[in-house]
């Protein structure tokens, strides 16, 4: 593991950027006792949501750390969405009370990430975008307490009237993953055409038949589905590795990553 040989990652997204985290320990732990080339360097931003990039939106100061970091940086994942579909697509209904449709809900998104992606262009940064996650929602009754729990956080009297909402908003699995899987075709094409990459995980964590092929509706191993009321990823050995190697493969997009059973979109065509 040469050091002269390691080139660092800007990584910043939100809590679920935790999982490109390495240091030694975790390295050895995963598996990796080979050179590595691309090293994280990771700003988890807890709660950092898409709609948070917009200029006057957040207090997290998240599009001017974004920005910042594409000045100085000469390789940057940008990790958004999750926020947005599994939480906040549901607050803006709940809480709020706006009326939202999945397939509006991902051009609203990724309006806001064009808008992103135009104001680090032409810093030389080389960009990726990575994609959300296969939801760990699911199954209505787990799903119904972890939303109610956390929309009404500030006002935890009114969580009984915010199951009743979620009862006739809430997506099943299939269709909560069909809108995960739409905002990533959406944001990949994104990144096609501002000169970005696109990758994300889910081939490798995807529930599988007995002969390996990966079962349509596409959702989450049981595997990786955590015990507690979350909506992360269960933090296994496997997760963690699956980061690691598409942060390698989606900036060297040699042929022996491309074969690694990652799903990688090179910016600039496939």
């Amino acid at each position: 593991m040469a050091e002269n040989l390691r080139q660092v990652v800007d990584i910043v997204g939100d809590s679920h950027t935790m999982f490109f985290k390495s240091d030694l320990r975790i390295l050895r732990r995963i598996g990796v006792n080979r050179s590595i080339r691309y090293m994280p360097r990771v700003q988890q931003v807890n709660g950092a949501s898409l709609t948070g990039v917009r200029k006057y939106a957040s207090t997290l100061r998240l599009k001017e750390i974004i920005e910042e970091k594409a000045k100085t940086s000469s390789h940057m994942v940008v990790s958004l969405g999750q926020v947005d579909l599994e939480l906040g697509f549901y607050y803006r209904q709940v809480v709020k009370g706006e009326t939202w449709q999945p397939a509006d809900y991902v051009e609203f998104l990724a309006d806001i990430y064009k808008g992103l992606l135009e104001g680090i262009g032409g810093t030389g940064c080389q960009v990726a975008l990575k994609g959300v996650n296969l939801t760990v929602l699911s199954t209505r009754l787990f799903s119904k307490r972890y939303l109610s729990r956390i929309l009404t956080e500030k006002s935890p009297d009114t969580r009984a009237e915010a199951e009743a909402k979620l009862t006739g908003l809430m997506l099943g699995e299939p269709a909560q993953n069909a809108f995960h899987l739409a905002f990533n075709a959406r944001i990949a094409a994104l990144a096609a055409e501002h000169g970005a990459r696109y990758f994300d995980i889910n081939d490798r964590v995807a529930a599988r038949n007995p002969r390996g092929v990966i079962l349509q509706p596409m959702r989450l191993a049981t595997a990786h589905q955590p015990i507690a009321f979350d909506h992360h990823l269960a933090p296994t050995i496997h997760v963690h590795r699956a980061h690691f190697d598409a942060l390698q493969a989606v900036f060297l997009q040699t042929e022996a990553t491309k074969a690694a059973d990652l799903h990688v979109v090179d910016g600039v065509g496939v």
